[in-house]
């Protein structure tokens, strides 16, 4: 017997993300803008509005984008698109109410030096930390680098016919506290899906093991070429001493990944991002199901394993993006 309401979300659209909890999941983008808001006096119930800033976050999940059917969503130039947690209309305020306080202390920003002990306030966000943001073009062709928070856009969601938030908000390019960057850091999130069927963080956490604190200027000191090059360090779990699988399905993904070039110790971490289950142990427990859905998104999109493996691996894919479609079958 079916119980509540009917889903009216579209099924070739993205699918909300199942996991209970991700981890180390990057702050990709931040963007800002103005917002009116209707406040009631405590005393007089008279009401006024006031205009605040607000920010939207996005959380790069790892994961790739797919519809109800498991298929890889991917955009007009064929790449997957990965599957952003996003977080919206959150007040530029330091009150120990607000939501931005708990994405700062899940971000690291949770010592004295940022976090007010004492007072009304204790738990919020100290009135004296210095917090610098700059800013760049919005999806409207507007320059706001140099503005001020009073020179940000006002979005009006009550005008339906206007621009769109995503083309109103203006992308923070660089926003420091105490001159700490804070784009680029991670959080672990429990993860909840709303009643319109997007997900949405329940509580947002610190990392088991958090990356300190680094300033601008050691992260562009990180990024400088040096003379020995360093070890790049892979976003996505590798197994080098994986065992080649001899079962049809598995086998026939294990050599389509080697005739497409990716690495031995990139082939699970592929399979995981493209089926979005982190859980895969190797390409020989793959299910028959996968292997076939694998096949037929290659089919589609010869460029999806380059993408994939760029994903995972932060480096070029693959040089050959070539399907034989005359492989052996499953």
């Amino acid at each position: 017997m079916p119980s509540g309401f009917p889903s009216s979300r579209s099924t070739d659209g993205p699918q909300p993300l199942k996991d209970a909890r991700l981890e180390d999941v990057p702050l990709v983008d931040v963007s800002a803008f103005r917002a009116r808001q209707t406040r009631k006096d405590e005393k007089t119930g008279e009401e006024y509005e006031i205009m605040s800033v607000k920010l939207s976050f996005d959380f790069d999940s790892g994961q790739m984008q797919h519809n109800a059917d498991g298929e890889v969503i991917v955009d007009d130039n064929g790449n997957p698109k990965p599957h952003l947690i996003y977080i919206g209309y959150c007040t530029l305020s330091g009150d120990r109410r607000g939501t931005l306080k708990d994405i700062l202390k899940a971000l690291g920003f949770n010592g004295p030096d940022f976090i007010e002990q004492d007072g009304r306030n204790a738990g919020g966000l100290r009135d004296d930390i210095d917090m610098q943001m700059e800013f760049g073009t919005n999806g409207l062709g507007h320059d706001y680098a140099g503005k001020d928070y009073d020179d940000l856009p006002e979005y009006n969601y009550r005008d339906k016919d206007g621009p769109k938030k995503r083309d109103v908000e203006v992308p923070v390019v660089s926003w420091t506290i105490n001159g700490y960057q804070v784009l680029g850091r991670r959080v672990d999130m429990a993860l909840e899906i709303d009643s319109n069927g997007y997900n949405k963080p329940g509580a947002f956490l610190p990392p088991r093991n958090p990356e300190p604190l680094k300033t601008v200027e050691e992260l562009a000191e990180e990024a400088l070429p040096t003379t020995k090059a360093k070890p790049r360090a892979p976003v996505a779990r590798t197994e080098a001493n994986e065992p080649v699988p001899t079962k049809k399905g598995p086998k026939w993904v294990w050599d389509t990944l080697e005739e497409l070039l990716v690495p031995v110790e990139y082939r699970t971490p592929v399979m995981r991002a493209f089926a979005a289950e982190p859980s895969i142990k190797n390409i020989a427990s793959l299910d028959v199901d996968t292997c076939r859905q694998f096949r037929d998104a290659l089919k589609e999109t010869p460029s999806l394993a380059k993408a994939l493996y760029e994903q995972v691996s932060g480096a070029s894919g693959p040089e050959d993006d070539g399907f034989d479609e005359g492989a052996d079958e499953f």
